[in-house]
């Protein structure tokens, strides 16, 4: 700007100078001062338009050229970082409701749901054994029964004194017992252990043939199931100092082999949950009952037993 104001002045006054050499006549033509063109010719200044011609400044759109900045869209173009919805996608964390819906955490609900000491499962027929291809079993477990079918198993015996089983050529399972006088009531019998926690929900209850004598005492029948059963079995619950299944008691043993029906609704009184959980069976039991100062003999035969 200033260059241009003393231009401007010089101007002013090379014209203001002229005008006086043409006023003052002649001898002032050959004035060294129209000659001073050096003063015009100084178009260094004007010429200068290295200041303007700096467009090297203006020209340096490399800053604003220099979209590679902007244009360094790779970093939004990066998308890659939102794209990568595979961390949110990854809804396998969440998803992984294995760990809640495991509850086969939570939804597992298989490490809650197995708070009950048994992970049912459906009976692979309704027949539980007719005691064919029975085999001798080890430790307490005197026979085993039906393979791995999850109402599959072994038998077992309790209380005293202890029922003796044996198995005859029926096939069947033949229990005796030979239990004096008791100065209080005695609970003694056999009973047949599942495999696994089966789930009878499609079914009604359990039959069985029986027959034979007893005297002195009497049997009730037990569908056994996990809330009731003590933690000394792998697939029981029940930790307090009562711990027992419903029962239903047979009016008679008859003679001659005959079928019996008992339905699962039919058992009362069990400790610490009375009614039968027919989704978490564990077994099935027949129990001697000898009251206090009377000596019980029993003689029974037990074949076919099957969910109906």
């Amino acid at each position: 700007m200033s260059q241009k104001l003393g231009f401007v002045l010089a101007g002013s006054l090379f014209a203001g100078m002229l005008f006086i050499a043409c006023s003052s006549g002649e001898t002032v033509t050959g004035n060294p001062g129209t000659g001073n063109t050096t003063g015009s010719g100084n178009t260094t200044g004007t010429g200068n338009t290295t200041g303007s011609g700096n467009t090297t400044g203006t020209g340096n759109t490399t800053g604003t050229g220099n979209t590679t900045g902007t244009g360094n869209t790779t970093g939004t173009g990066n998308t890659t970082g939102t794209g990568n919805t595979t961390g949110t996608g990854n809804t396998t964390g969440t998803g992984n409701t294995t760990g809640t819906g495991n509850s086969t955490g939570t939804g597992n609900s298989t490490g809650t749901g197995n708070t009950t000491g048994c992970t049912p499962m459906a009976p692979s027929a309704a027949l539980i054994t007719d005691f064919t291809g029975t085999m001798m079993g080890s430790g307490g477990t005197l026979f085993t029964f039906g393979g791995s079918n999850p109402q599959g198993g072994g038998t077992y015996t309790y209380g005293s004194p202890v029922p003796t089983i044996a198995l005859t050529t029926a096939p069947a399972l033949h229990a005796t017992l030979t239990a004096p006088s008791p100065s209080a009531n005695q609970y003694v019998g056999f009973g047949l252990y599942f495999n696994s926690c089966v789930d009878a929900s499609a079914y009604n209850g359990v039959q069985f043939t029986i027959a034979g004598t007893v005297t002195g005492c009497t049997v009730q029948f037990s569908a056994n199931y996990s809330e009731n059963a003590a933690t000394t079995d792998p697939k029981g619950t029940c930790t307090g100092s009562s711990c027992y299944s419903s029962q239903y008691m047979l009016a008679s043993i008859p003679a001659t082999a005959s079928p019996v029906m008992v339905m699962f609704s039919q058992q009362t009184g069990g400790m610490p949950v009375a009614a039968v959980d027919k989704g978490k069976l564990v077994g099935v039991q027949w129990q001697f009952t000898v009251p206090m100062g009377m000596a019980c003999m029993a003689d029974v035969t037990i074949s076919n037993v099957s969910f109906f």
